[in-house]
């Protein structure tokens, strides 16, 4: 058996070594002239979406990364991709942002007051993809920081309604896919934390429940 192993590893290295050169990684280089954040790939295509730190210009890719078009009417603080949905994406900017459905083969925009929070700026709905947060900067010149959430249920198709104006954090009640998975009520609930009533001391904070 030793013997056999003598004379079988150095044919399969040999064999090893022809097959990496037959079948070495194509690789294609695309010079852009910023630096570039937020690479993001849509799950089971070759459709991926990257960020200029400098600029906020949009790049996408319909080729898993070989070719580049730059998307001229977008601009952005950053990407996000729903959880949920492998179609569905978010352009973020300072007031006006875009929302895609077919992976970035068309954009709808929208606007918000005030730029996104940093500290979580999107909840998504586990169940609908039309169903979405979004919590503006926070206001911390007082303590605690307290922040506006809008909401829209049809994709942004119509302008966000806002809901609260003095949240800590919100979501969807089924903010997950586990939870209340497979039952039809609390589609449209949202669960927030705010001040209190009398105080904006965390101490005083208060869940709130909305199906508006």
């Amino acid at each position: 058996m030793k013997y056999l192993e003598g004379l079988l590893l150095p044919a399969l290295l040999a064999l090893a070594s022809v097959a990496t050169a037959k079948d070495a990684p194509f690789v294609e280089t695309t010079k852009f002239d910023n630096e570039l954040v937020n690479l993001l790939y849509f799950d089971d295509s070759a459709v991926a979406l990257v960020q200029e730190l400098q600029t906020g210009k949009i790049w996408r890719s319909t080729d898993a990364g070989k070719r580049w078009k730059e998307l001229k009417k977008q601009q952005g603080l950053g990407i996000l991709k729903n959880p949920y949905d492998n179609k569905v994406a978010l352009i973020l900017s300072e007031e006006k942002h875009w929302i895609t459905y077919d992976q970035g083969e068309s954009w709808q925009d929208f606007k918000t007051e005030y730029p996104p929070s940093p500290q979580g700026p999107v909840s998504w709905h586990a169940q609908d993809n039309k169903k979405i947060l979004i919590h503006e900067l926070e206001d911390c010149f007082t303590r605690p920081c307290l922040g506006t959430t809008y909401y829209t249920e049809d994709g942004f198709e119509s302008a966000p309604k806002k809901l609260t104006d003095d949240r800590r954090m919100c979501q969807w009640a089924k903010g997950s896919e586990r939870f209340l998975e497979g039952q039809d009520k609390h589609d449209s609930r949202i669960l927030c934390i705010t001040k209190g009533r009398f105080s904006d001391r965390s101490k005083d904070f208060r869940l709130l429940m909305s199906d508006k």
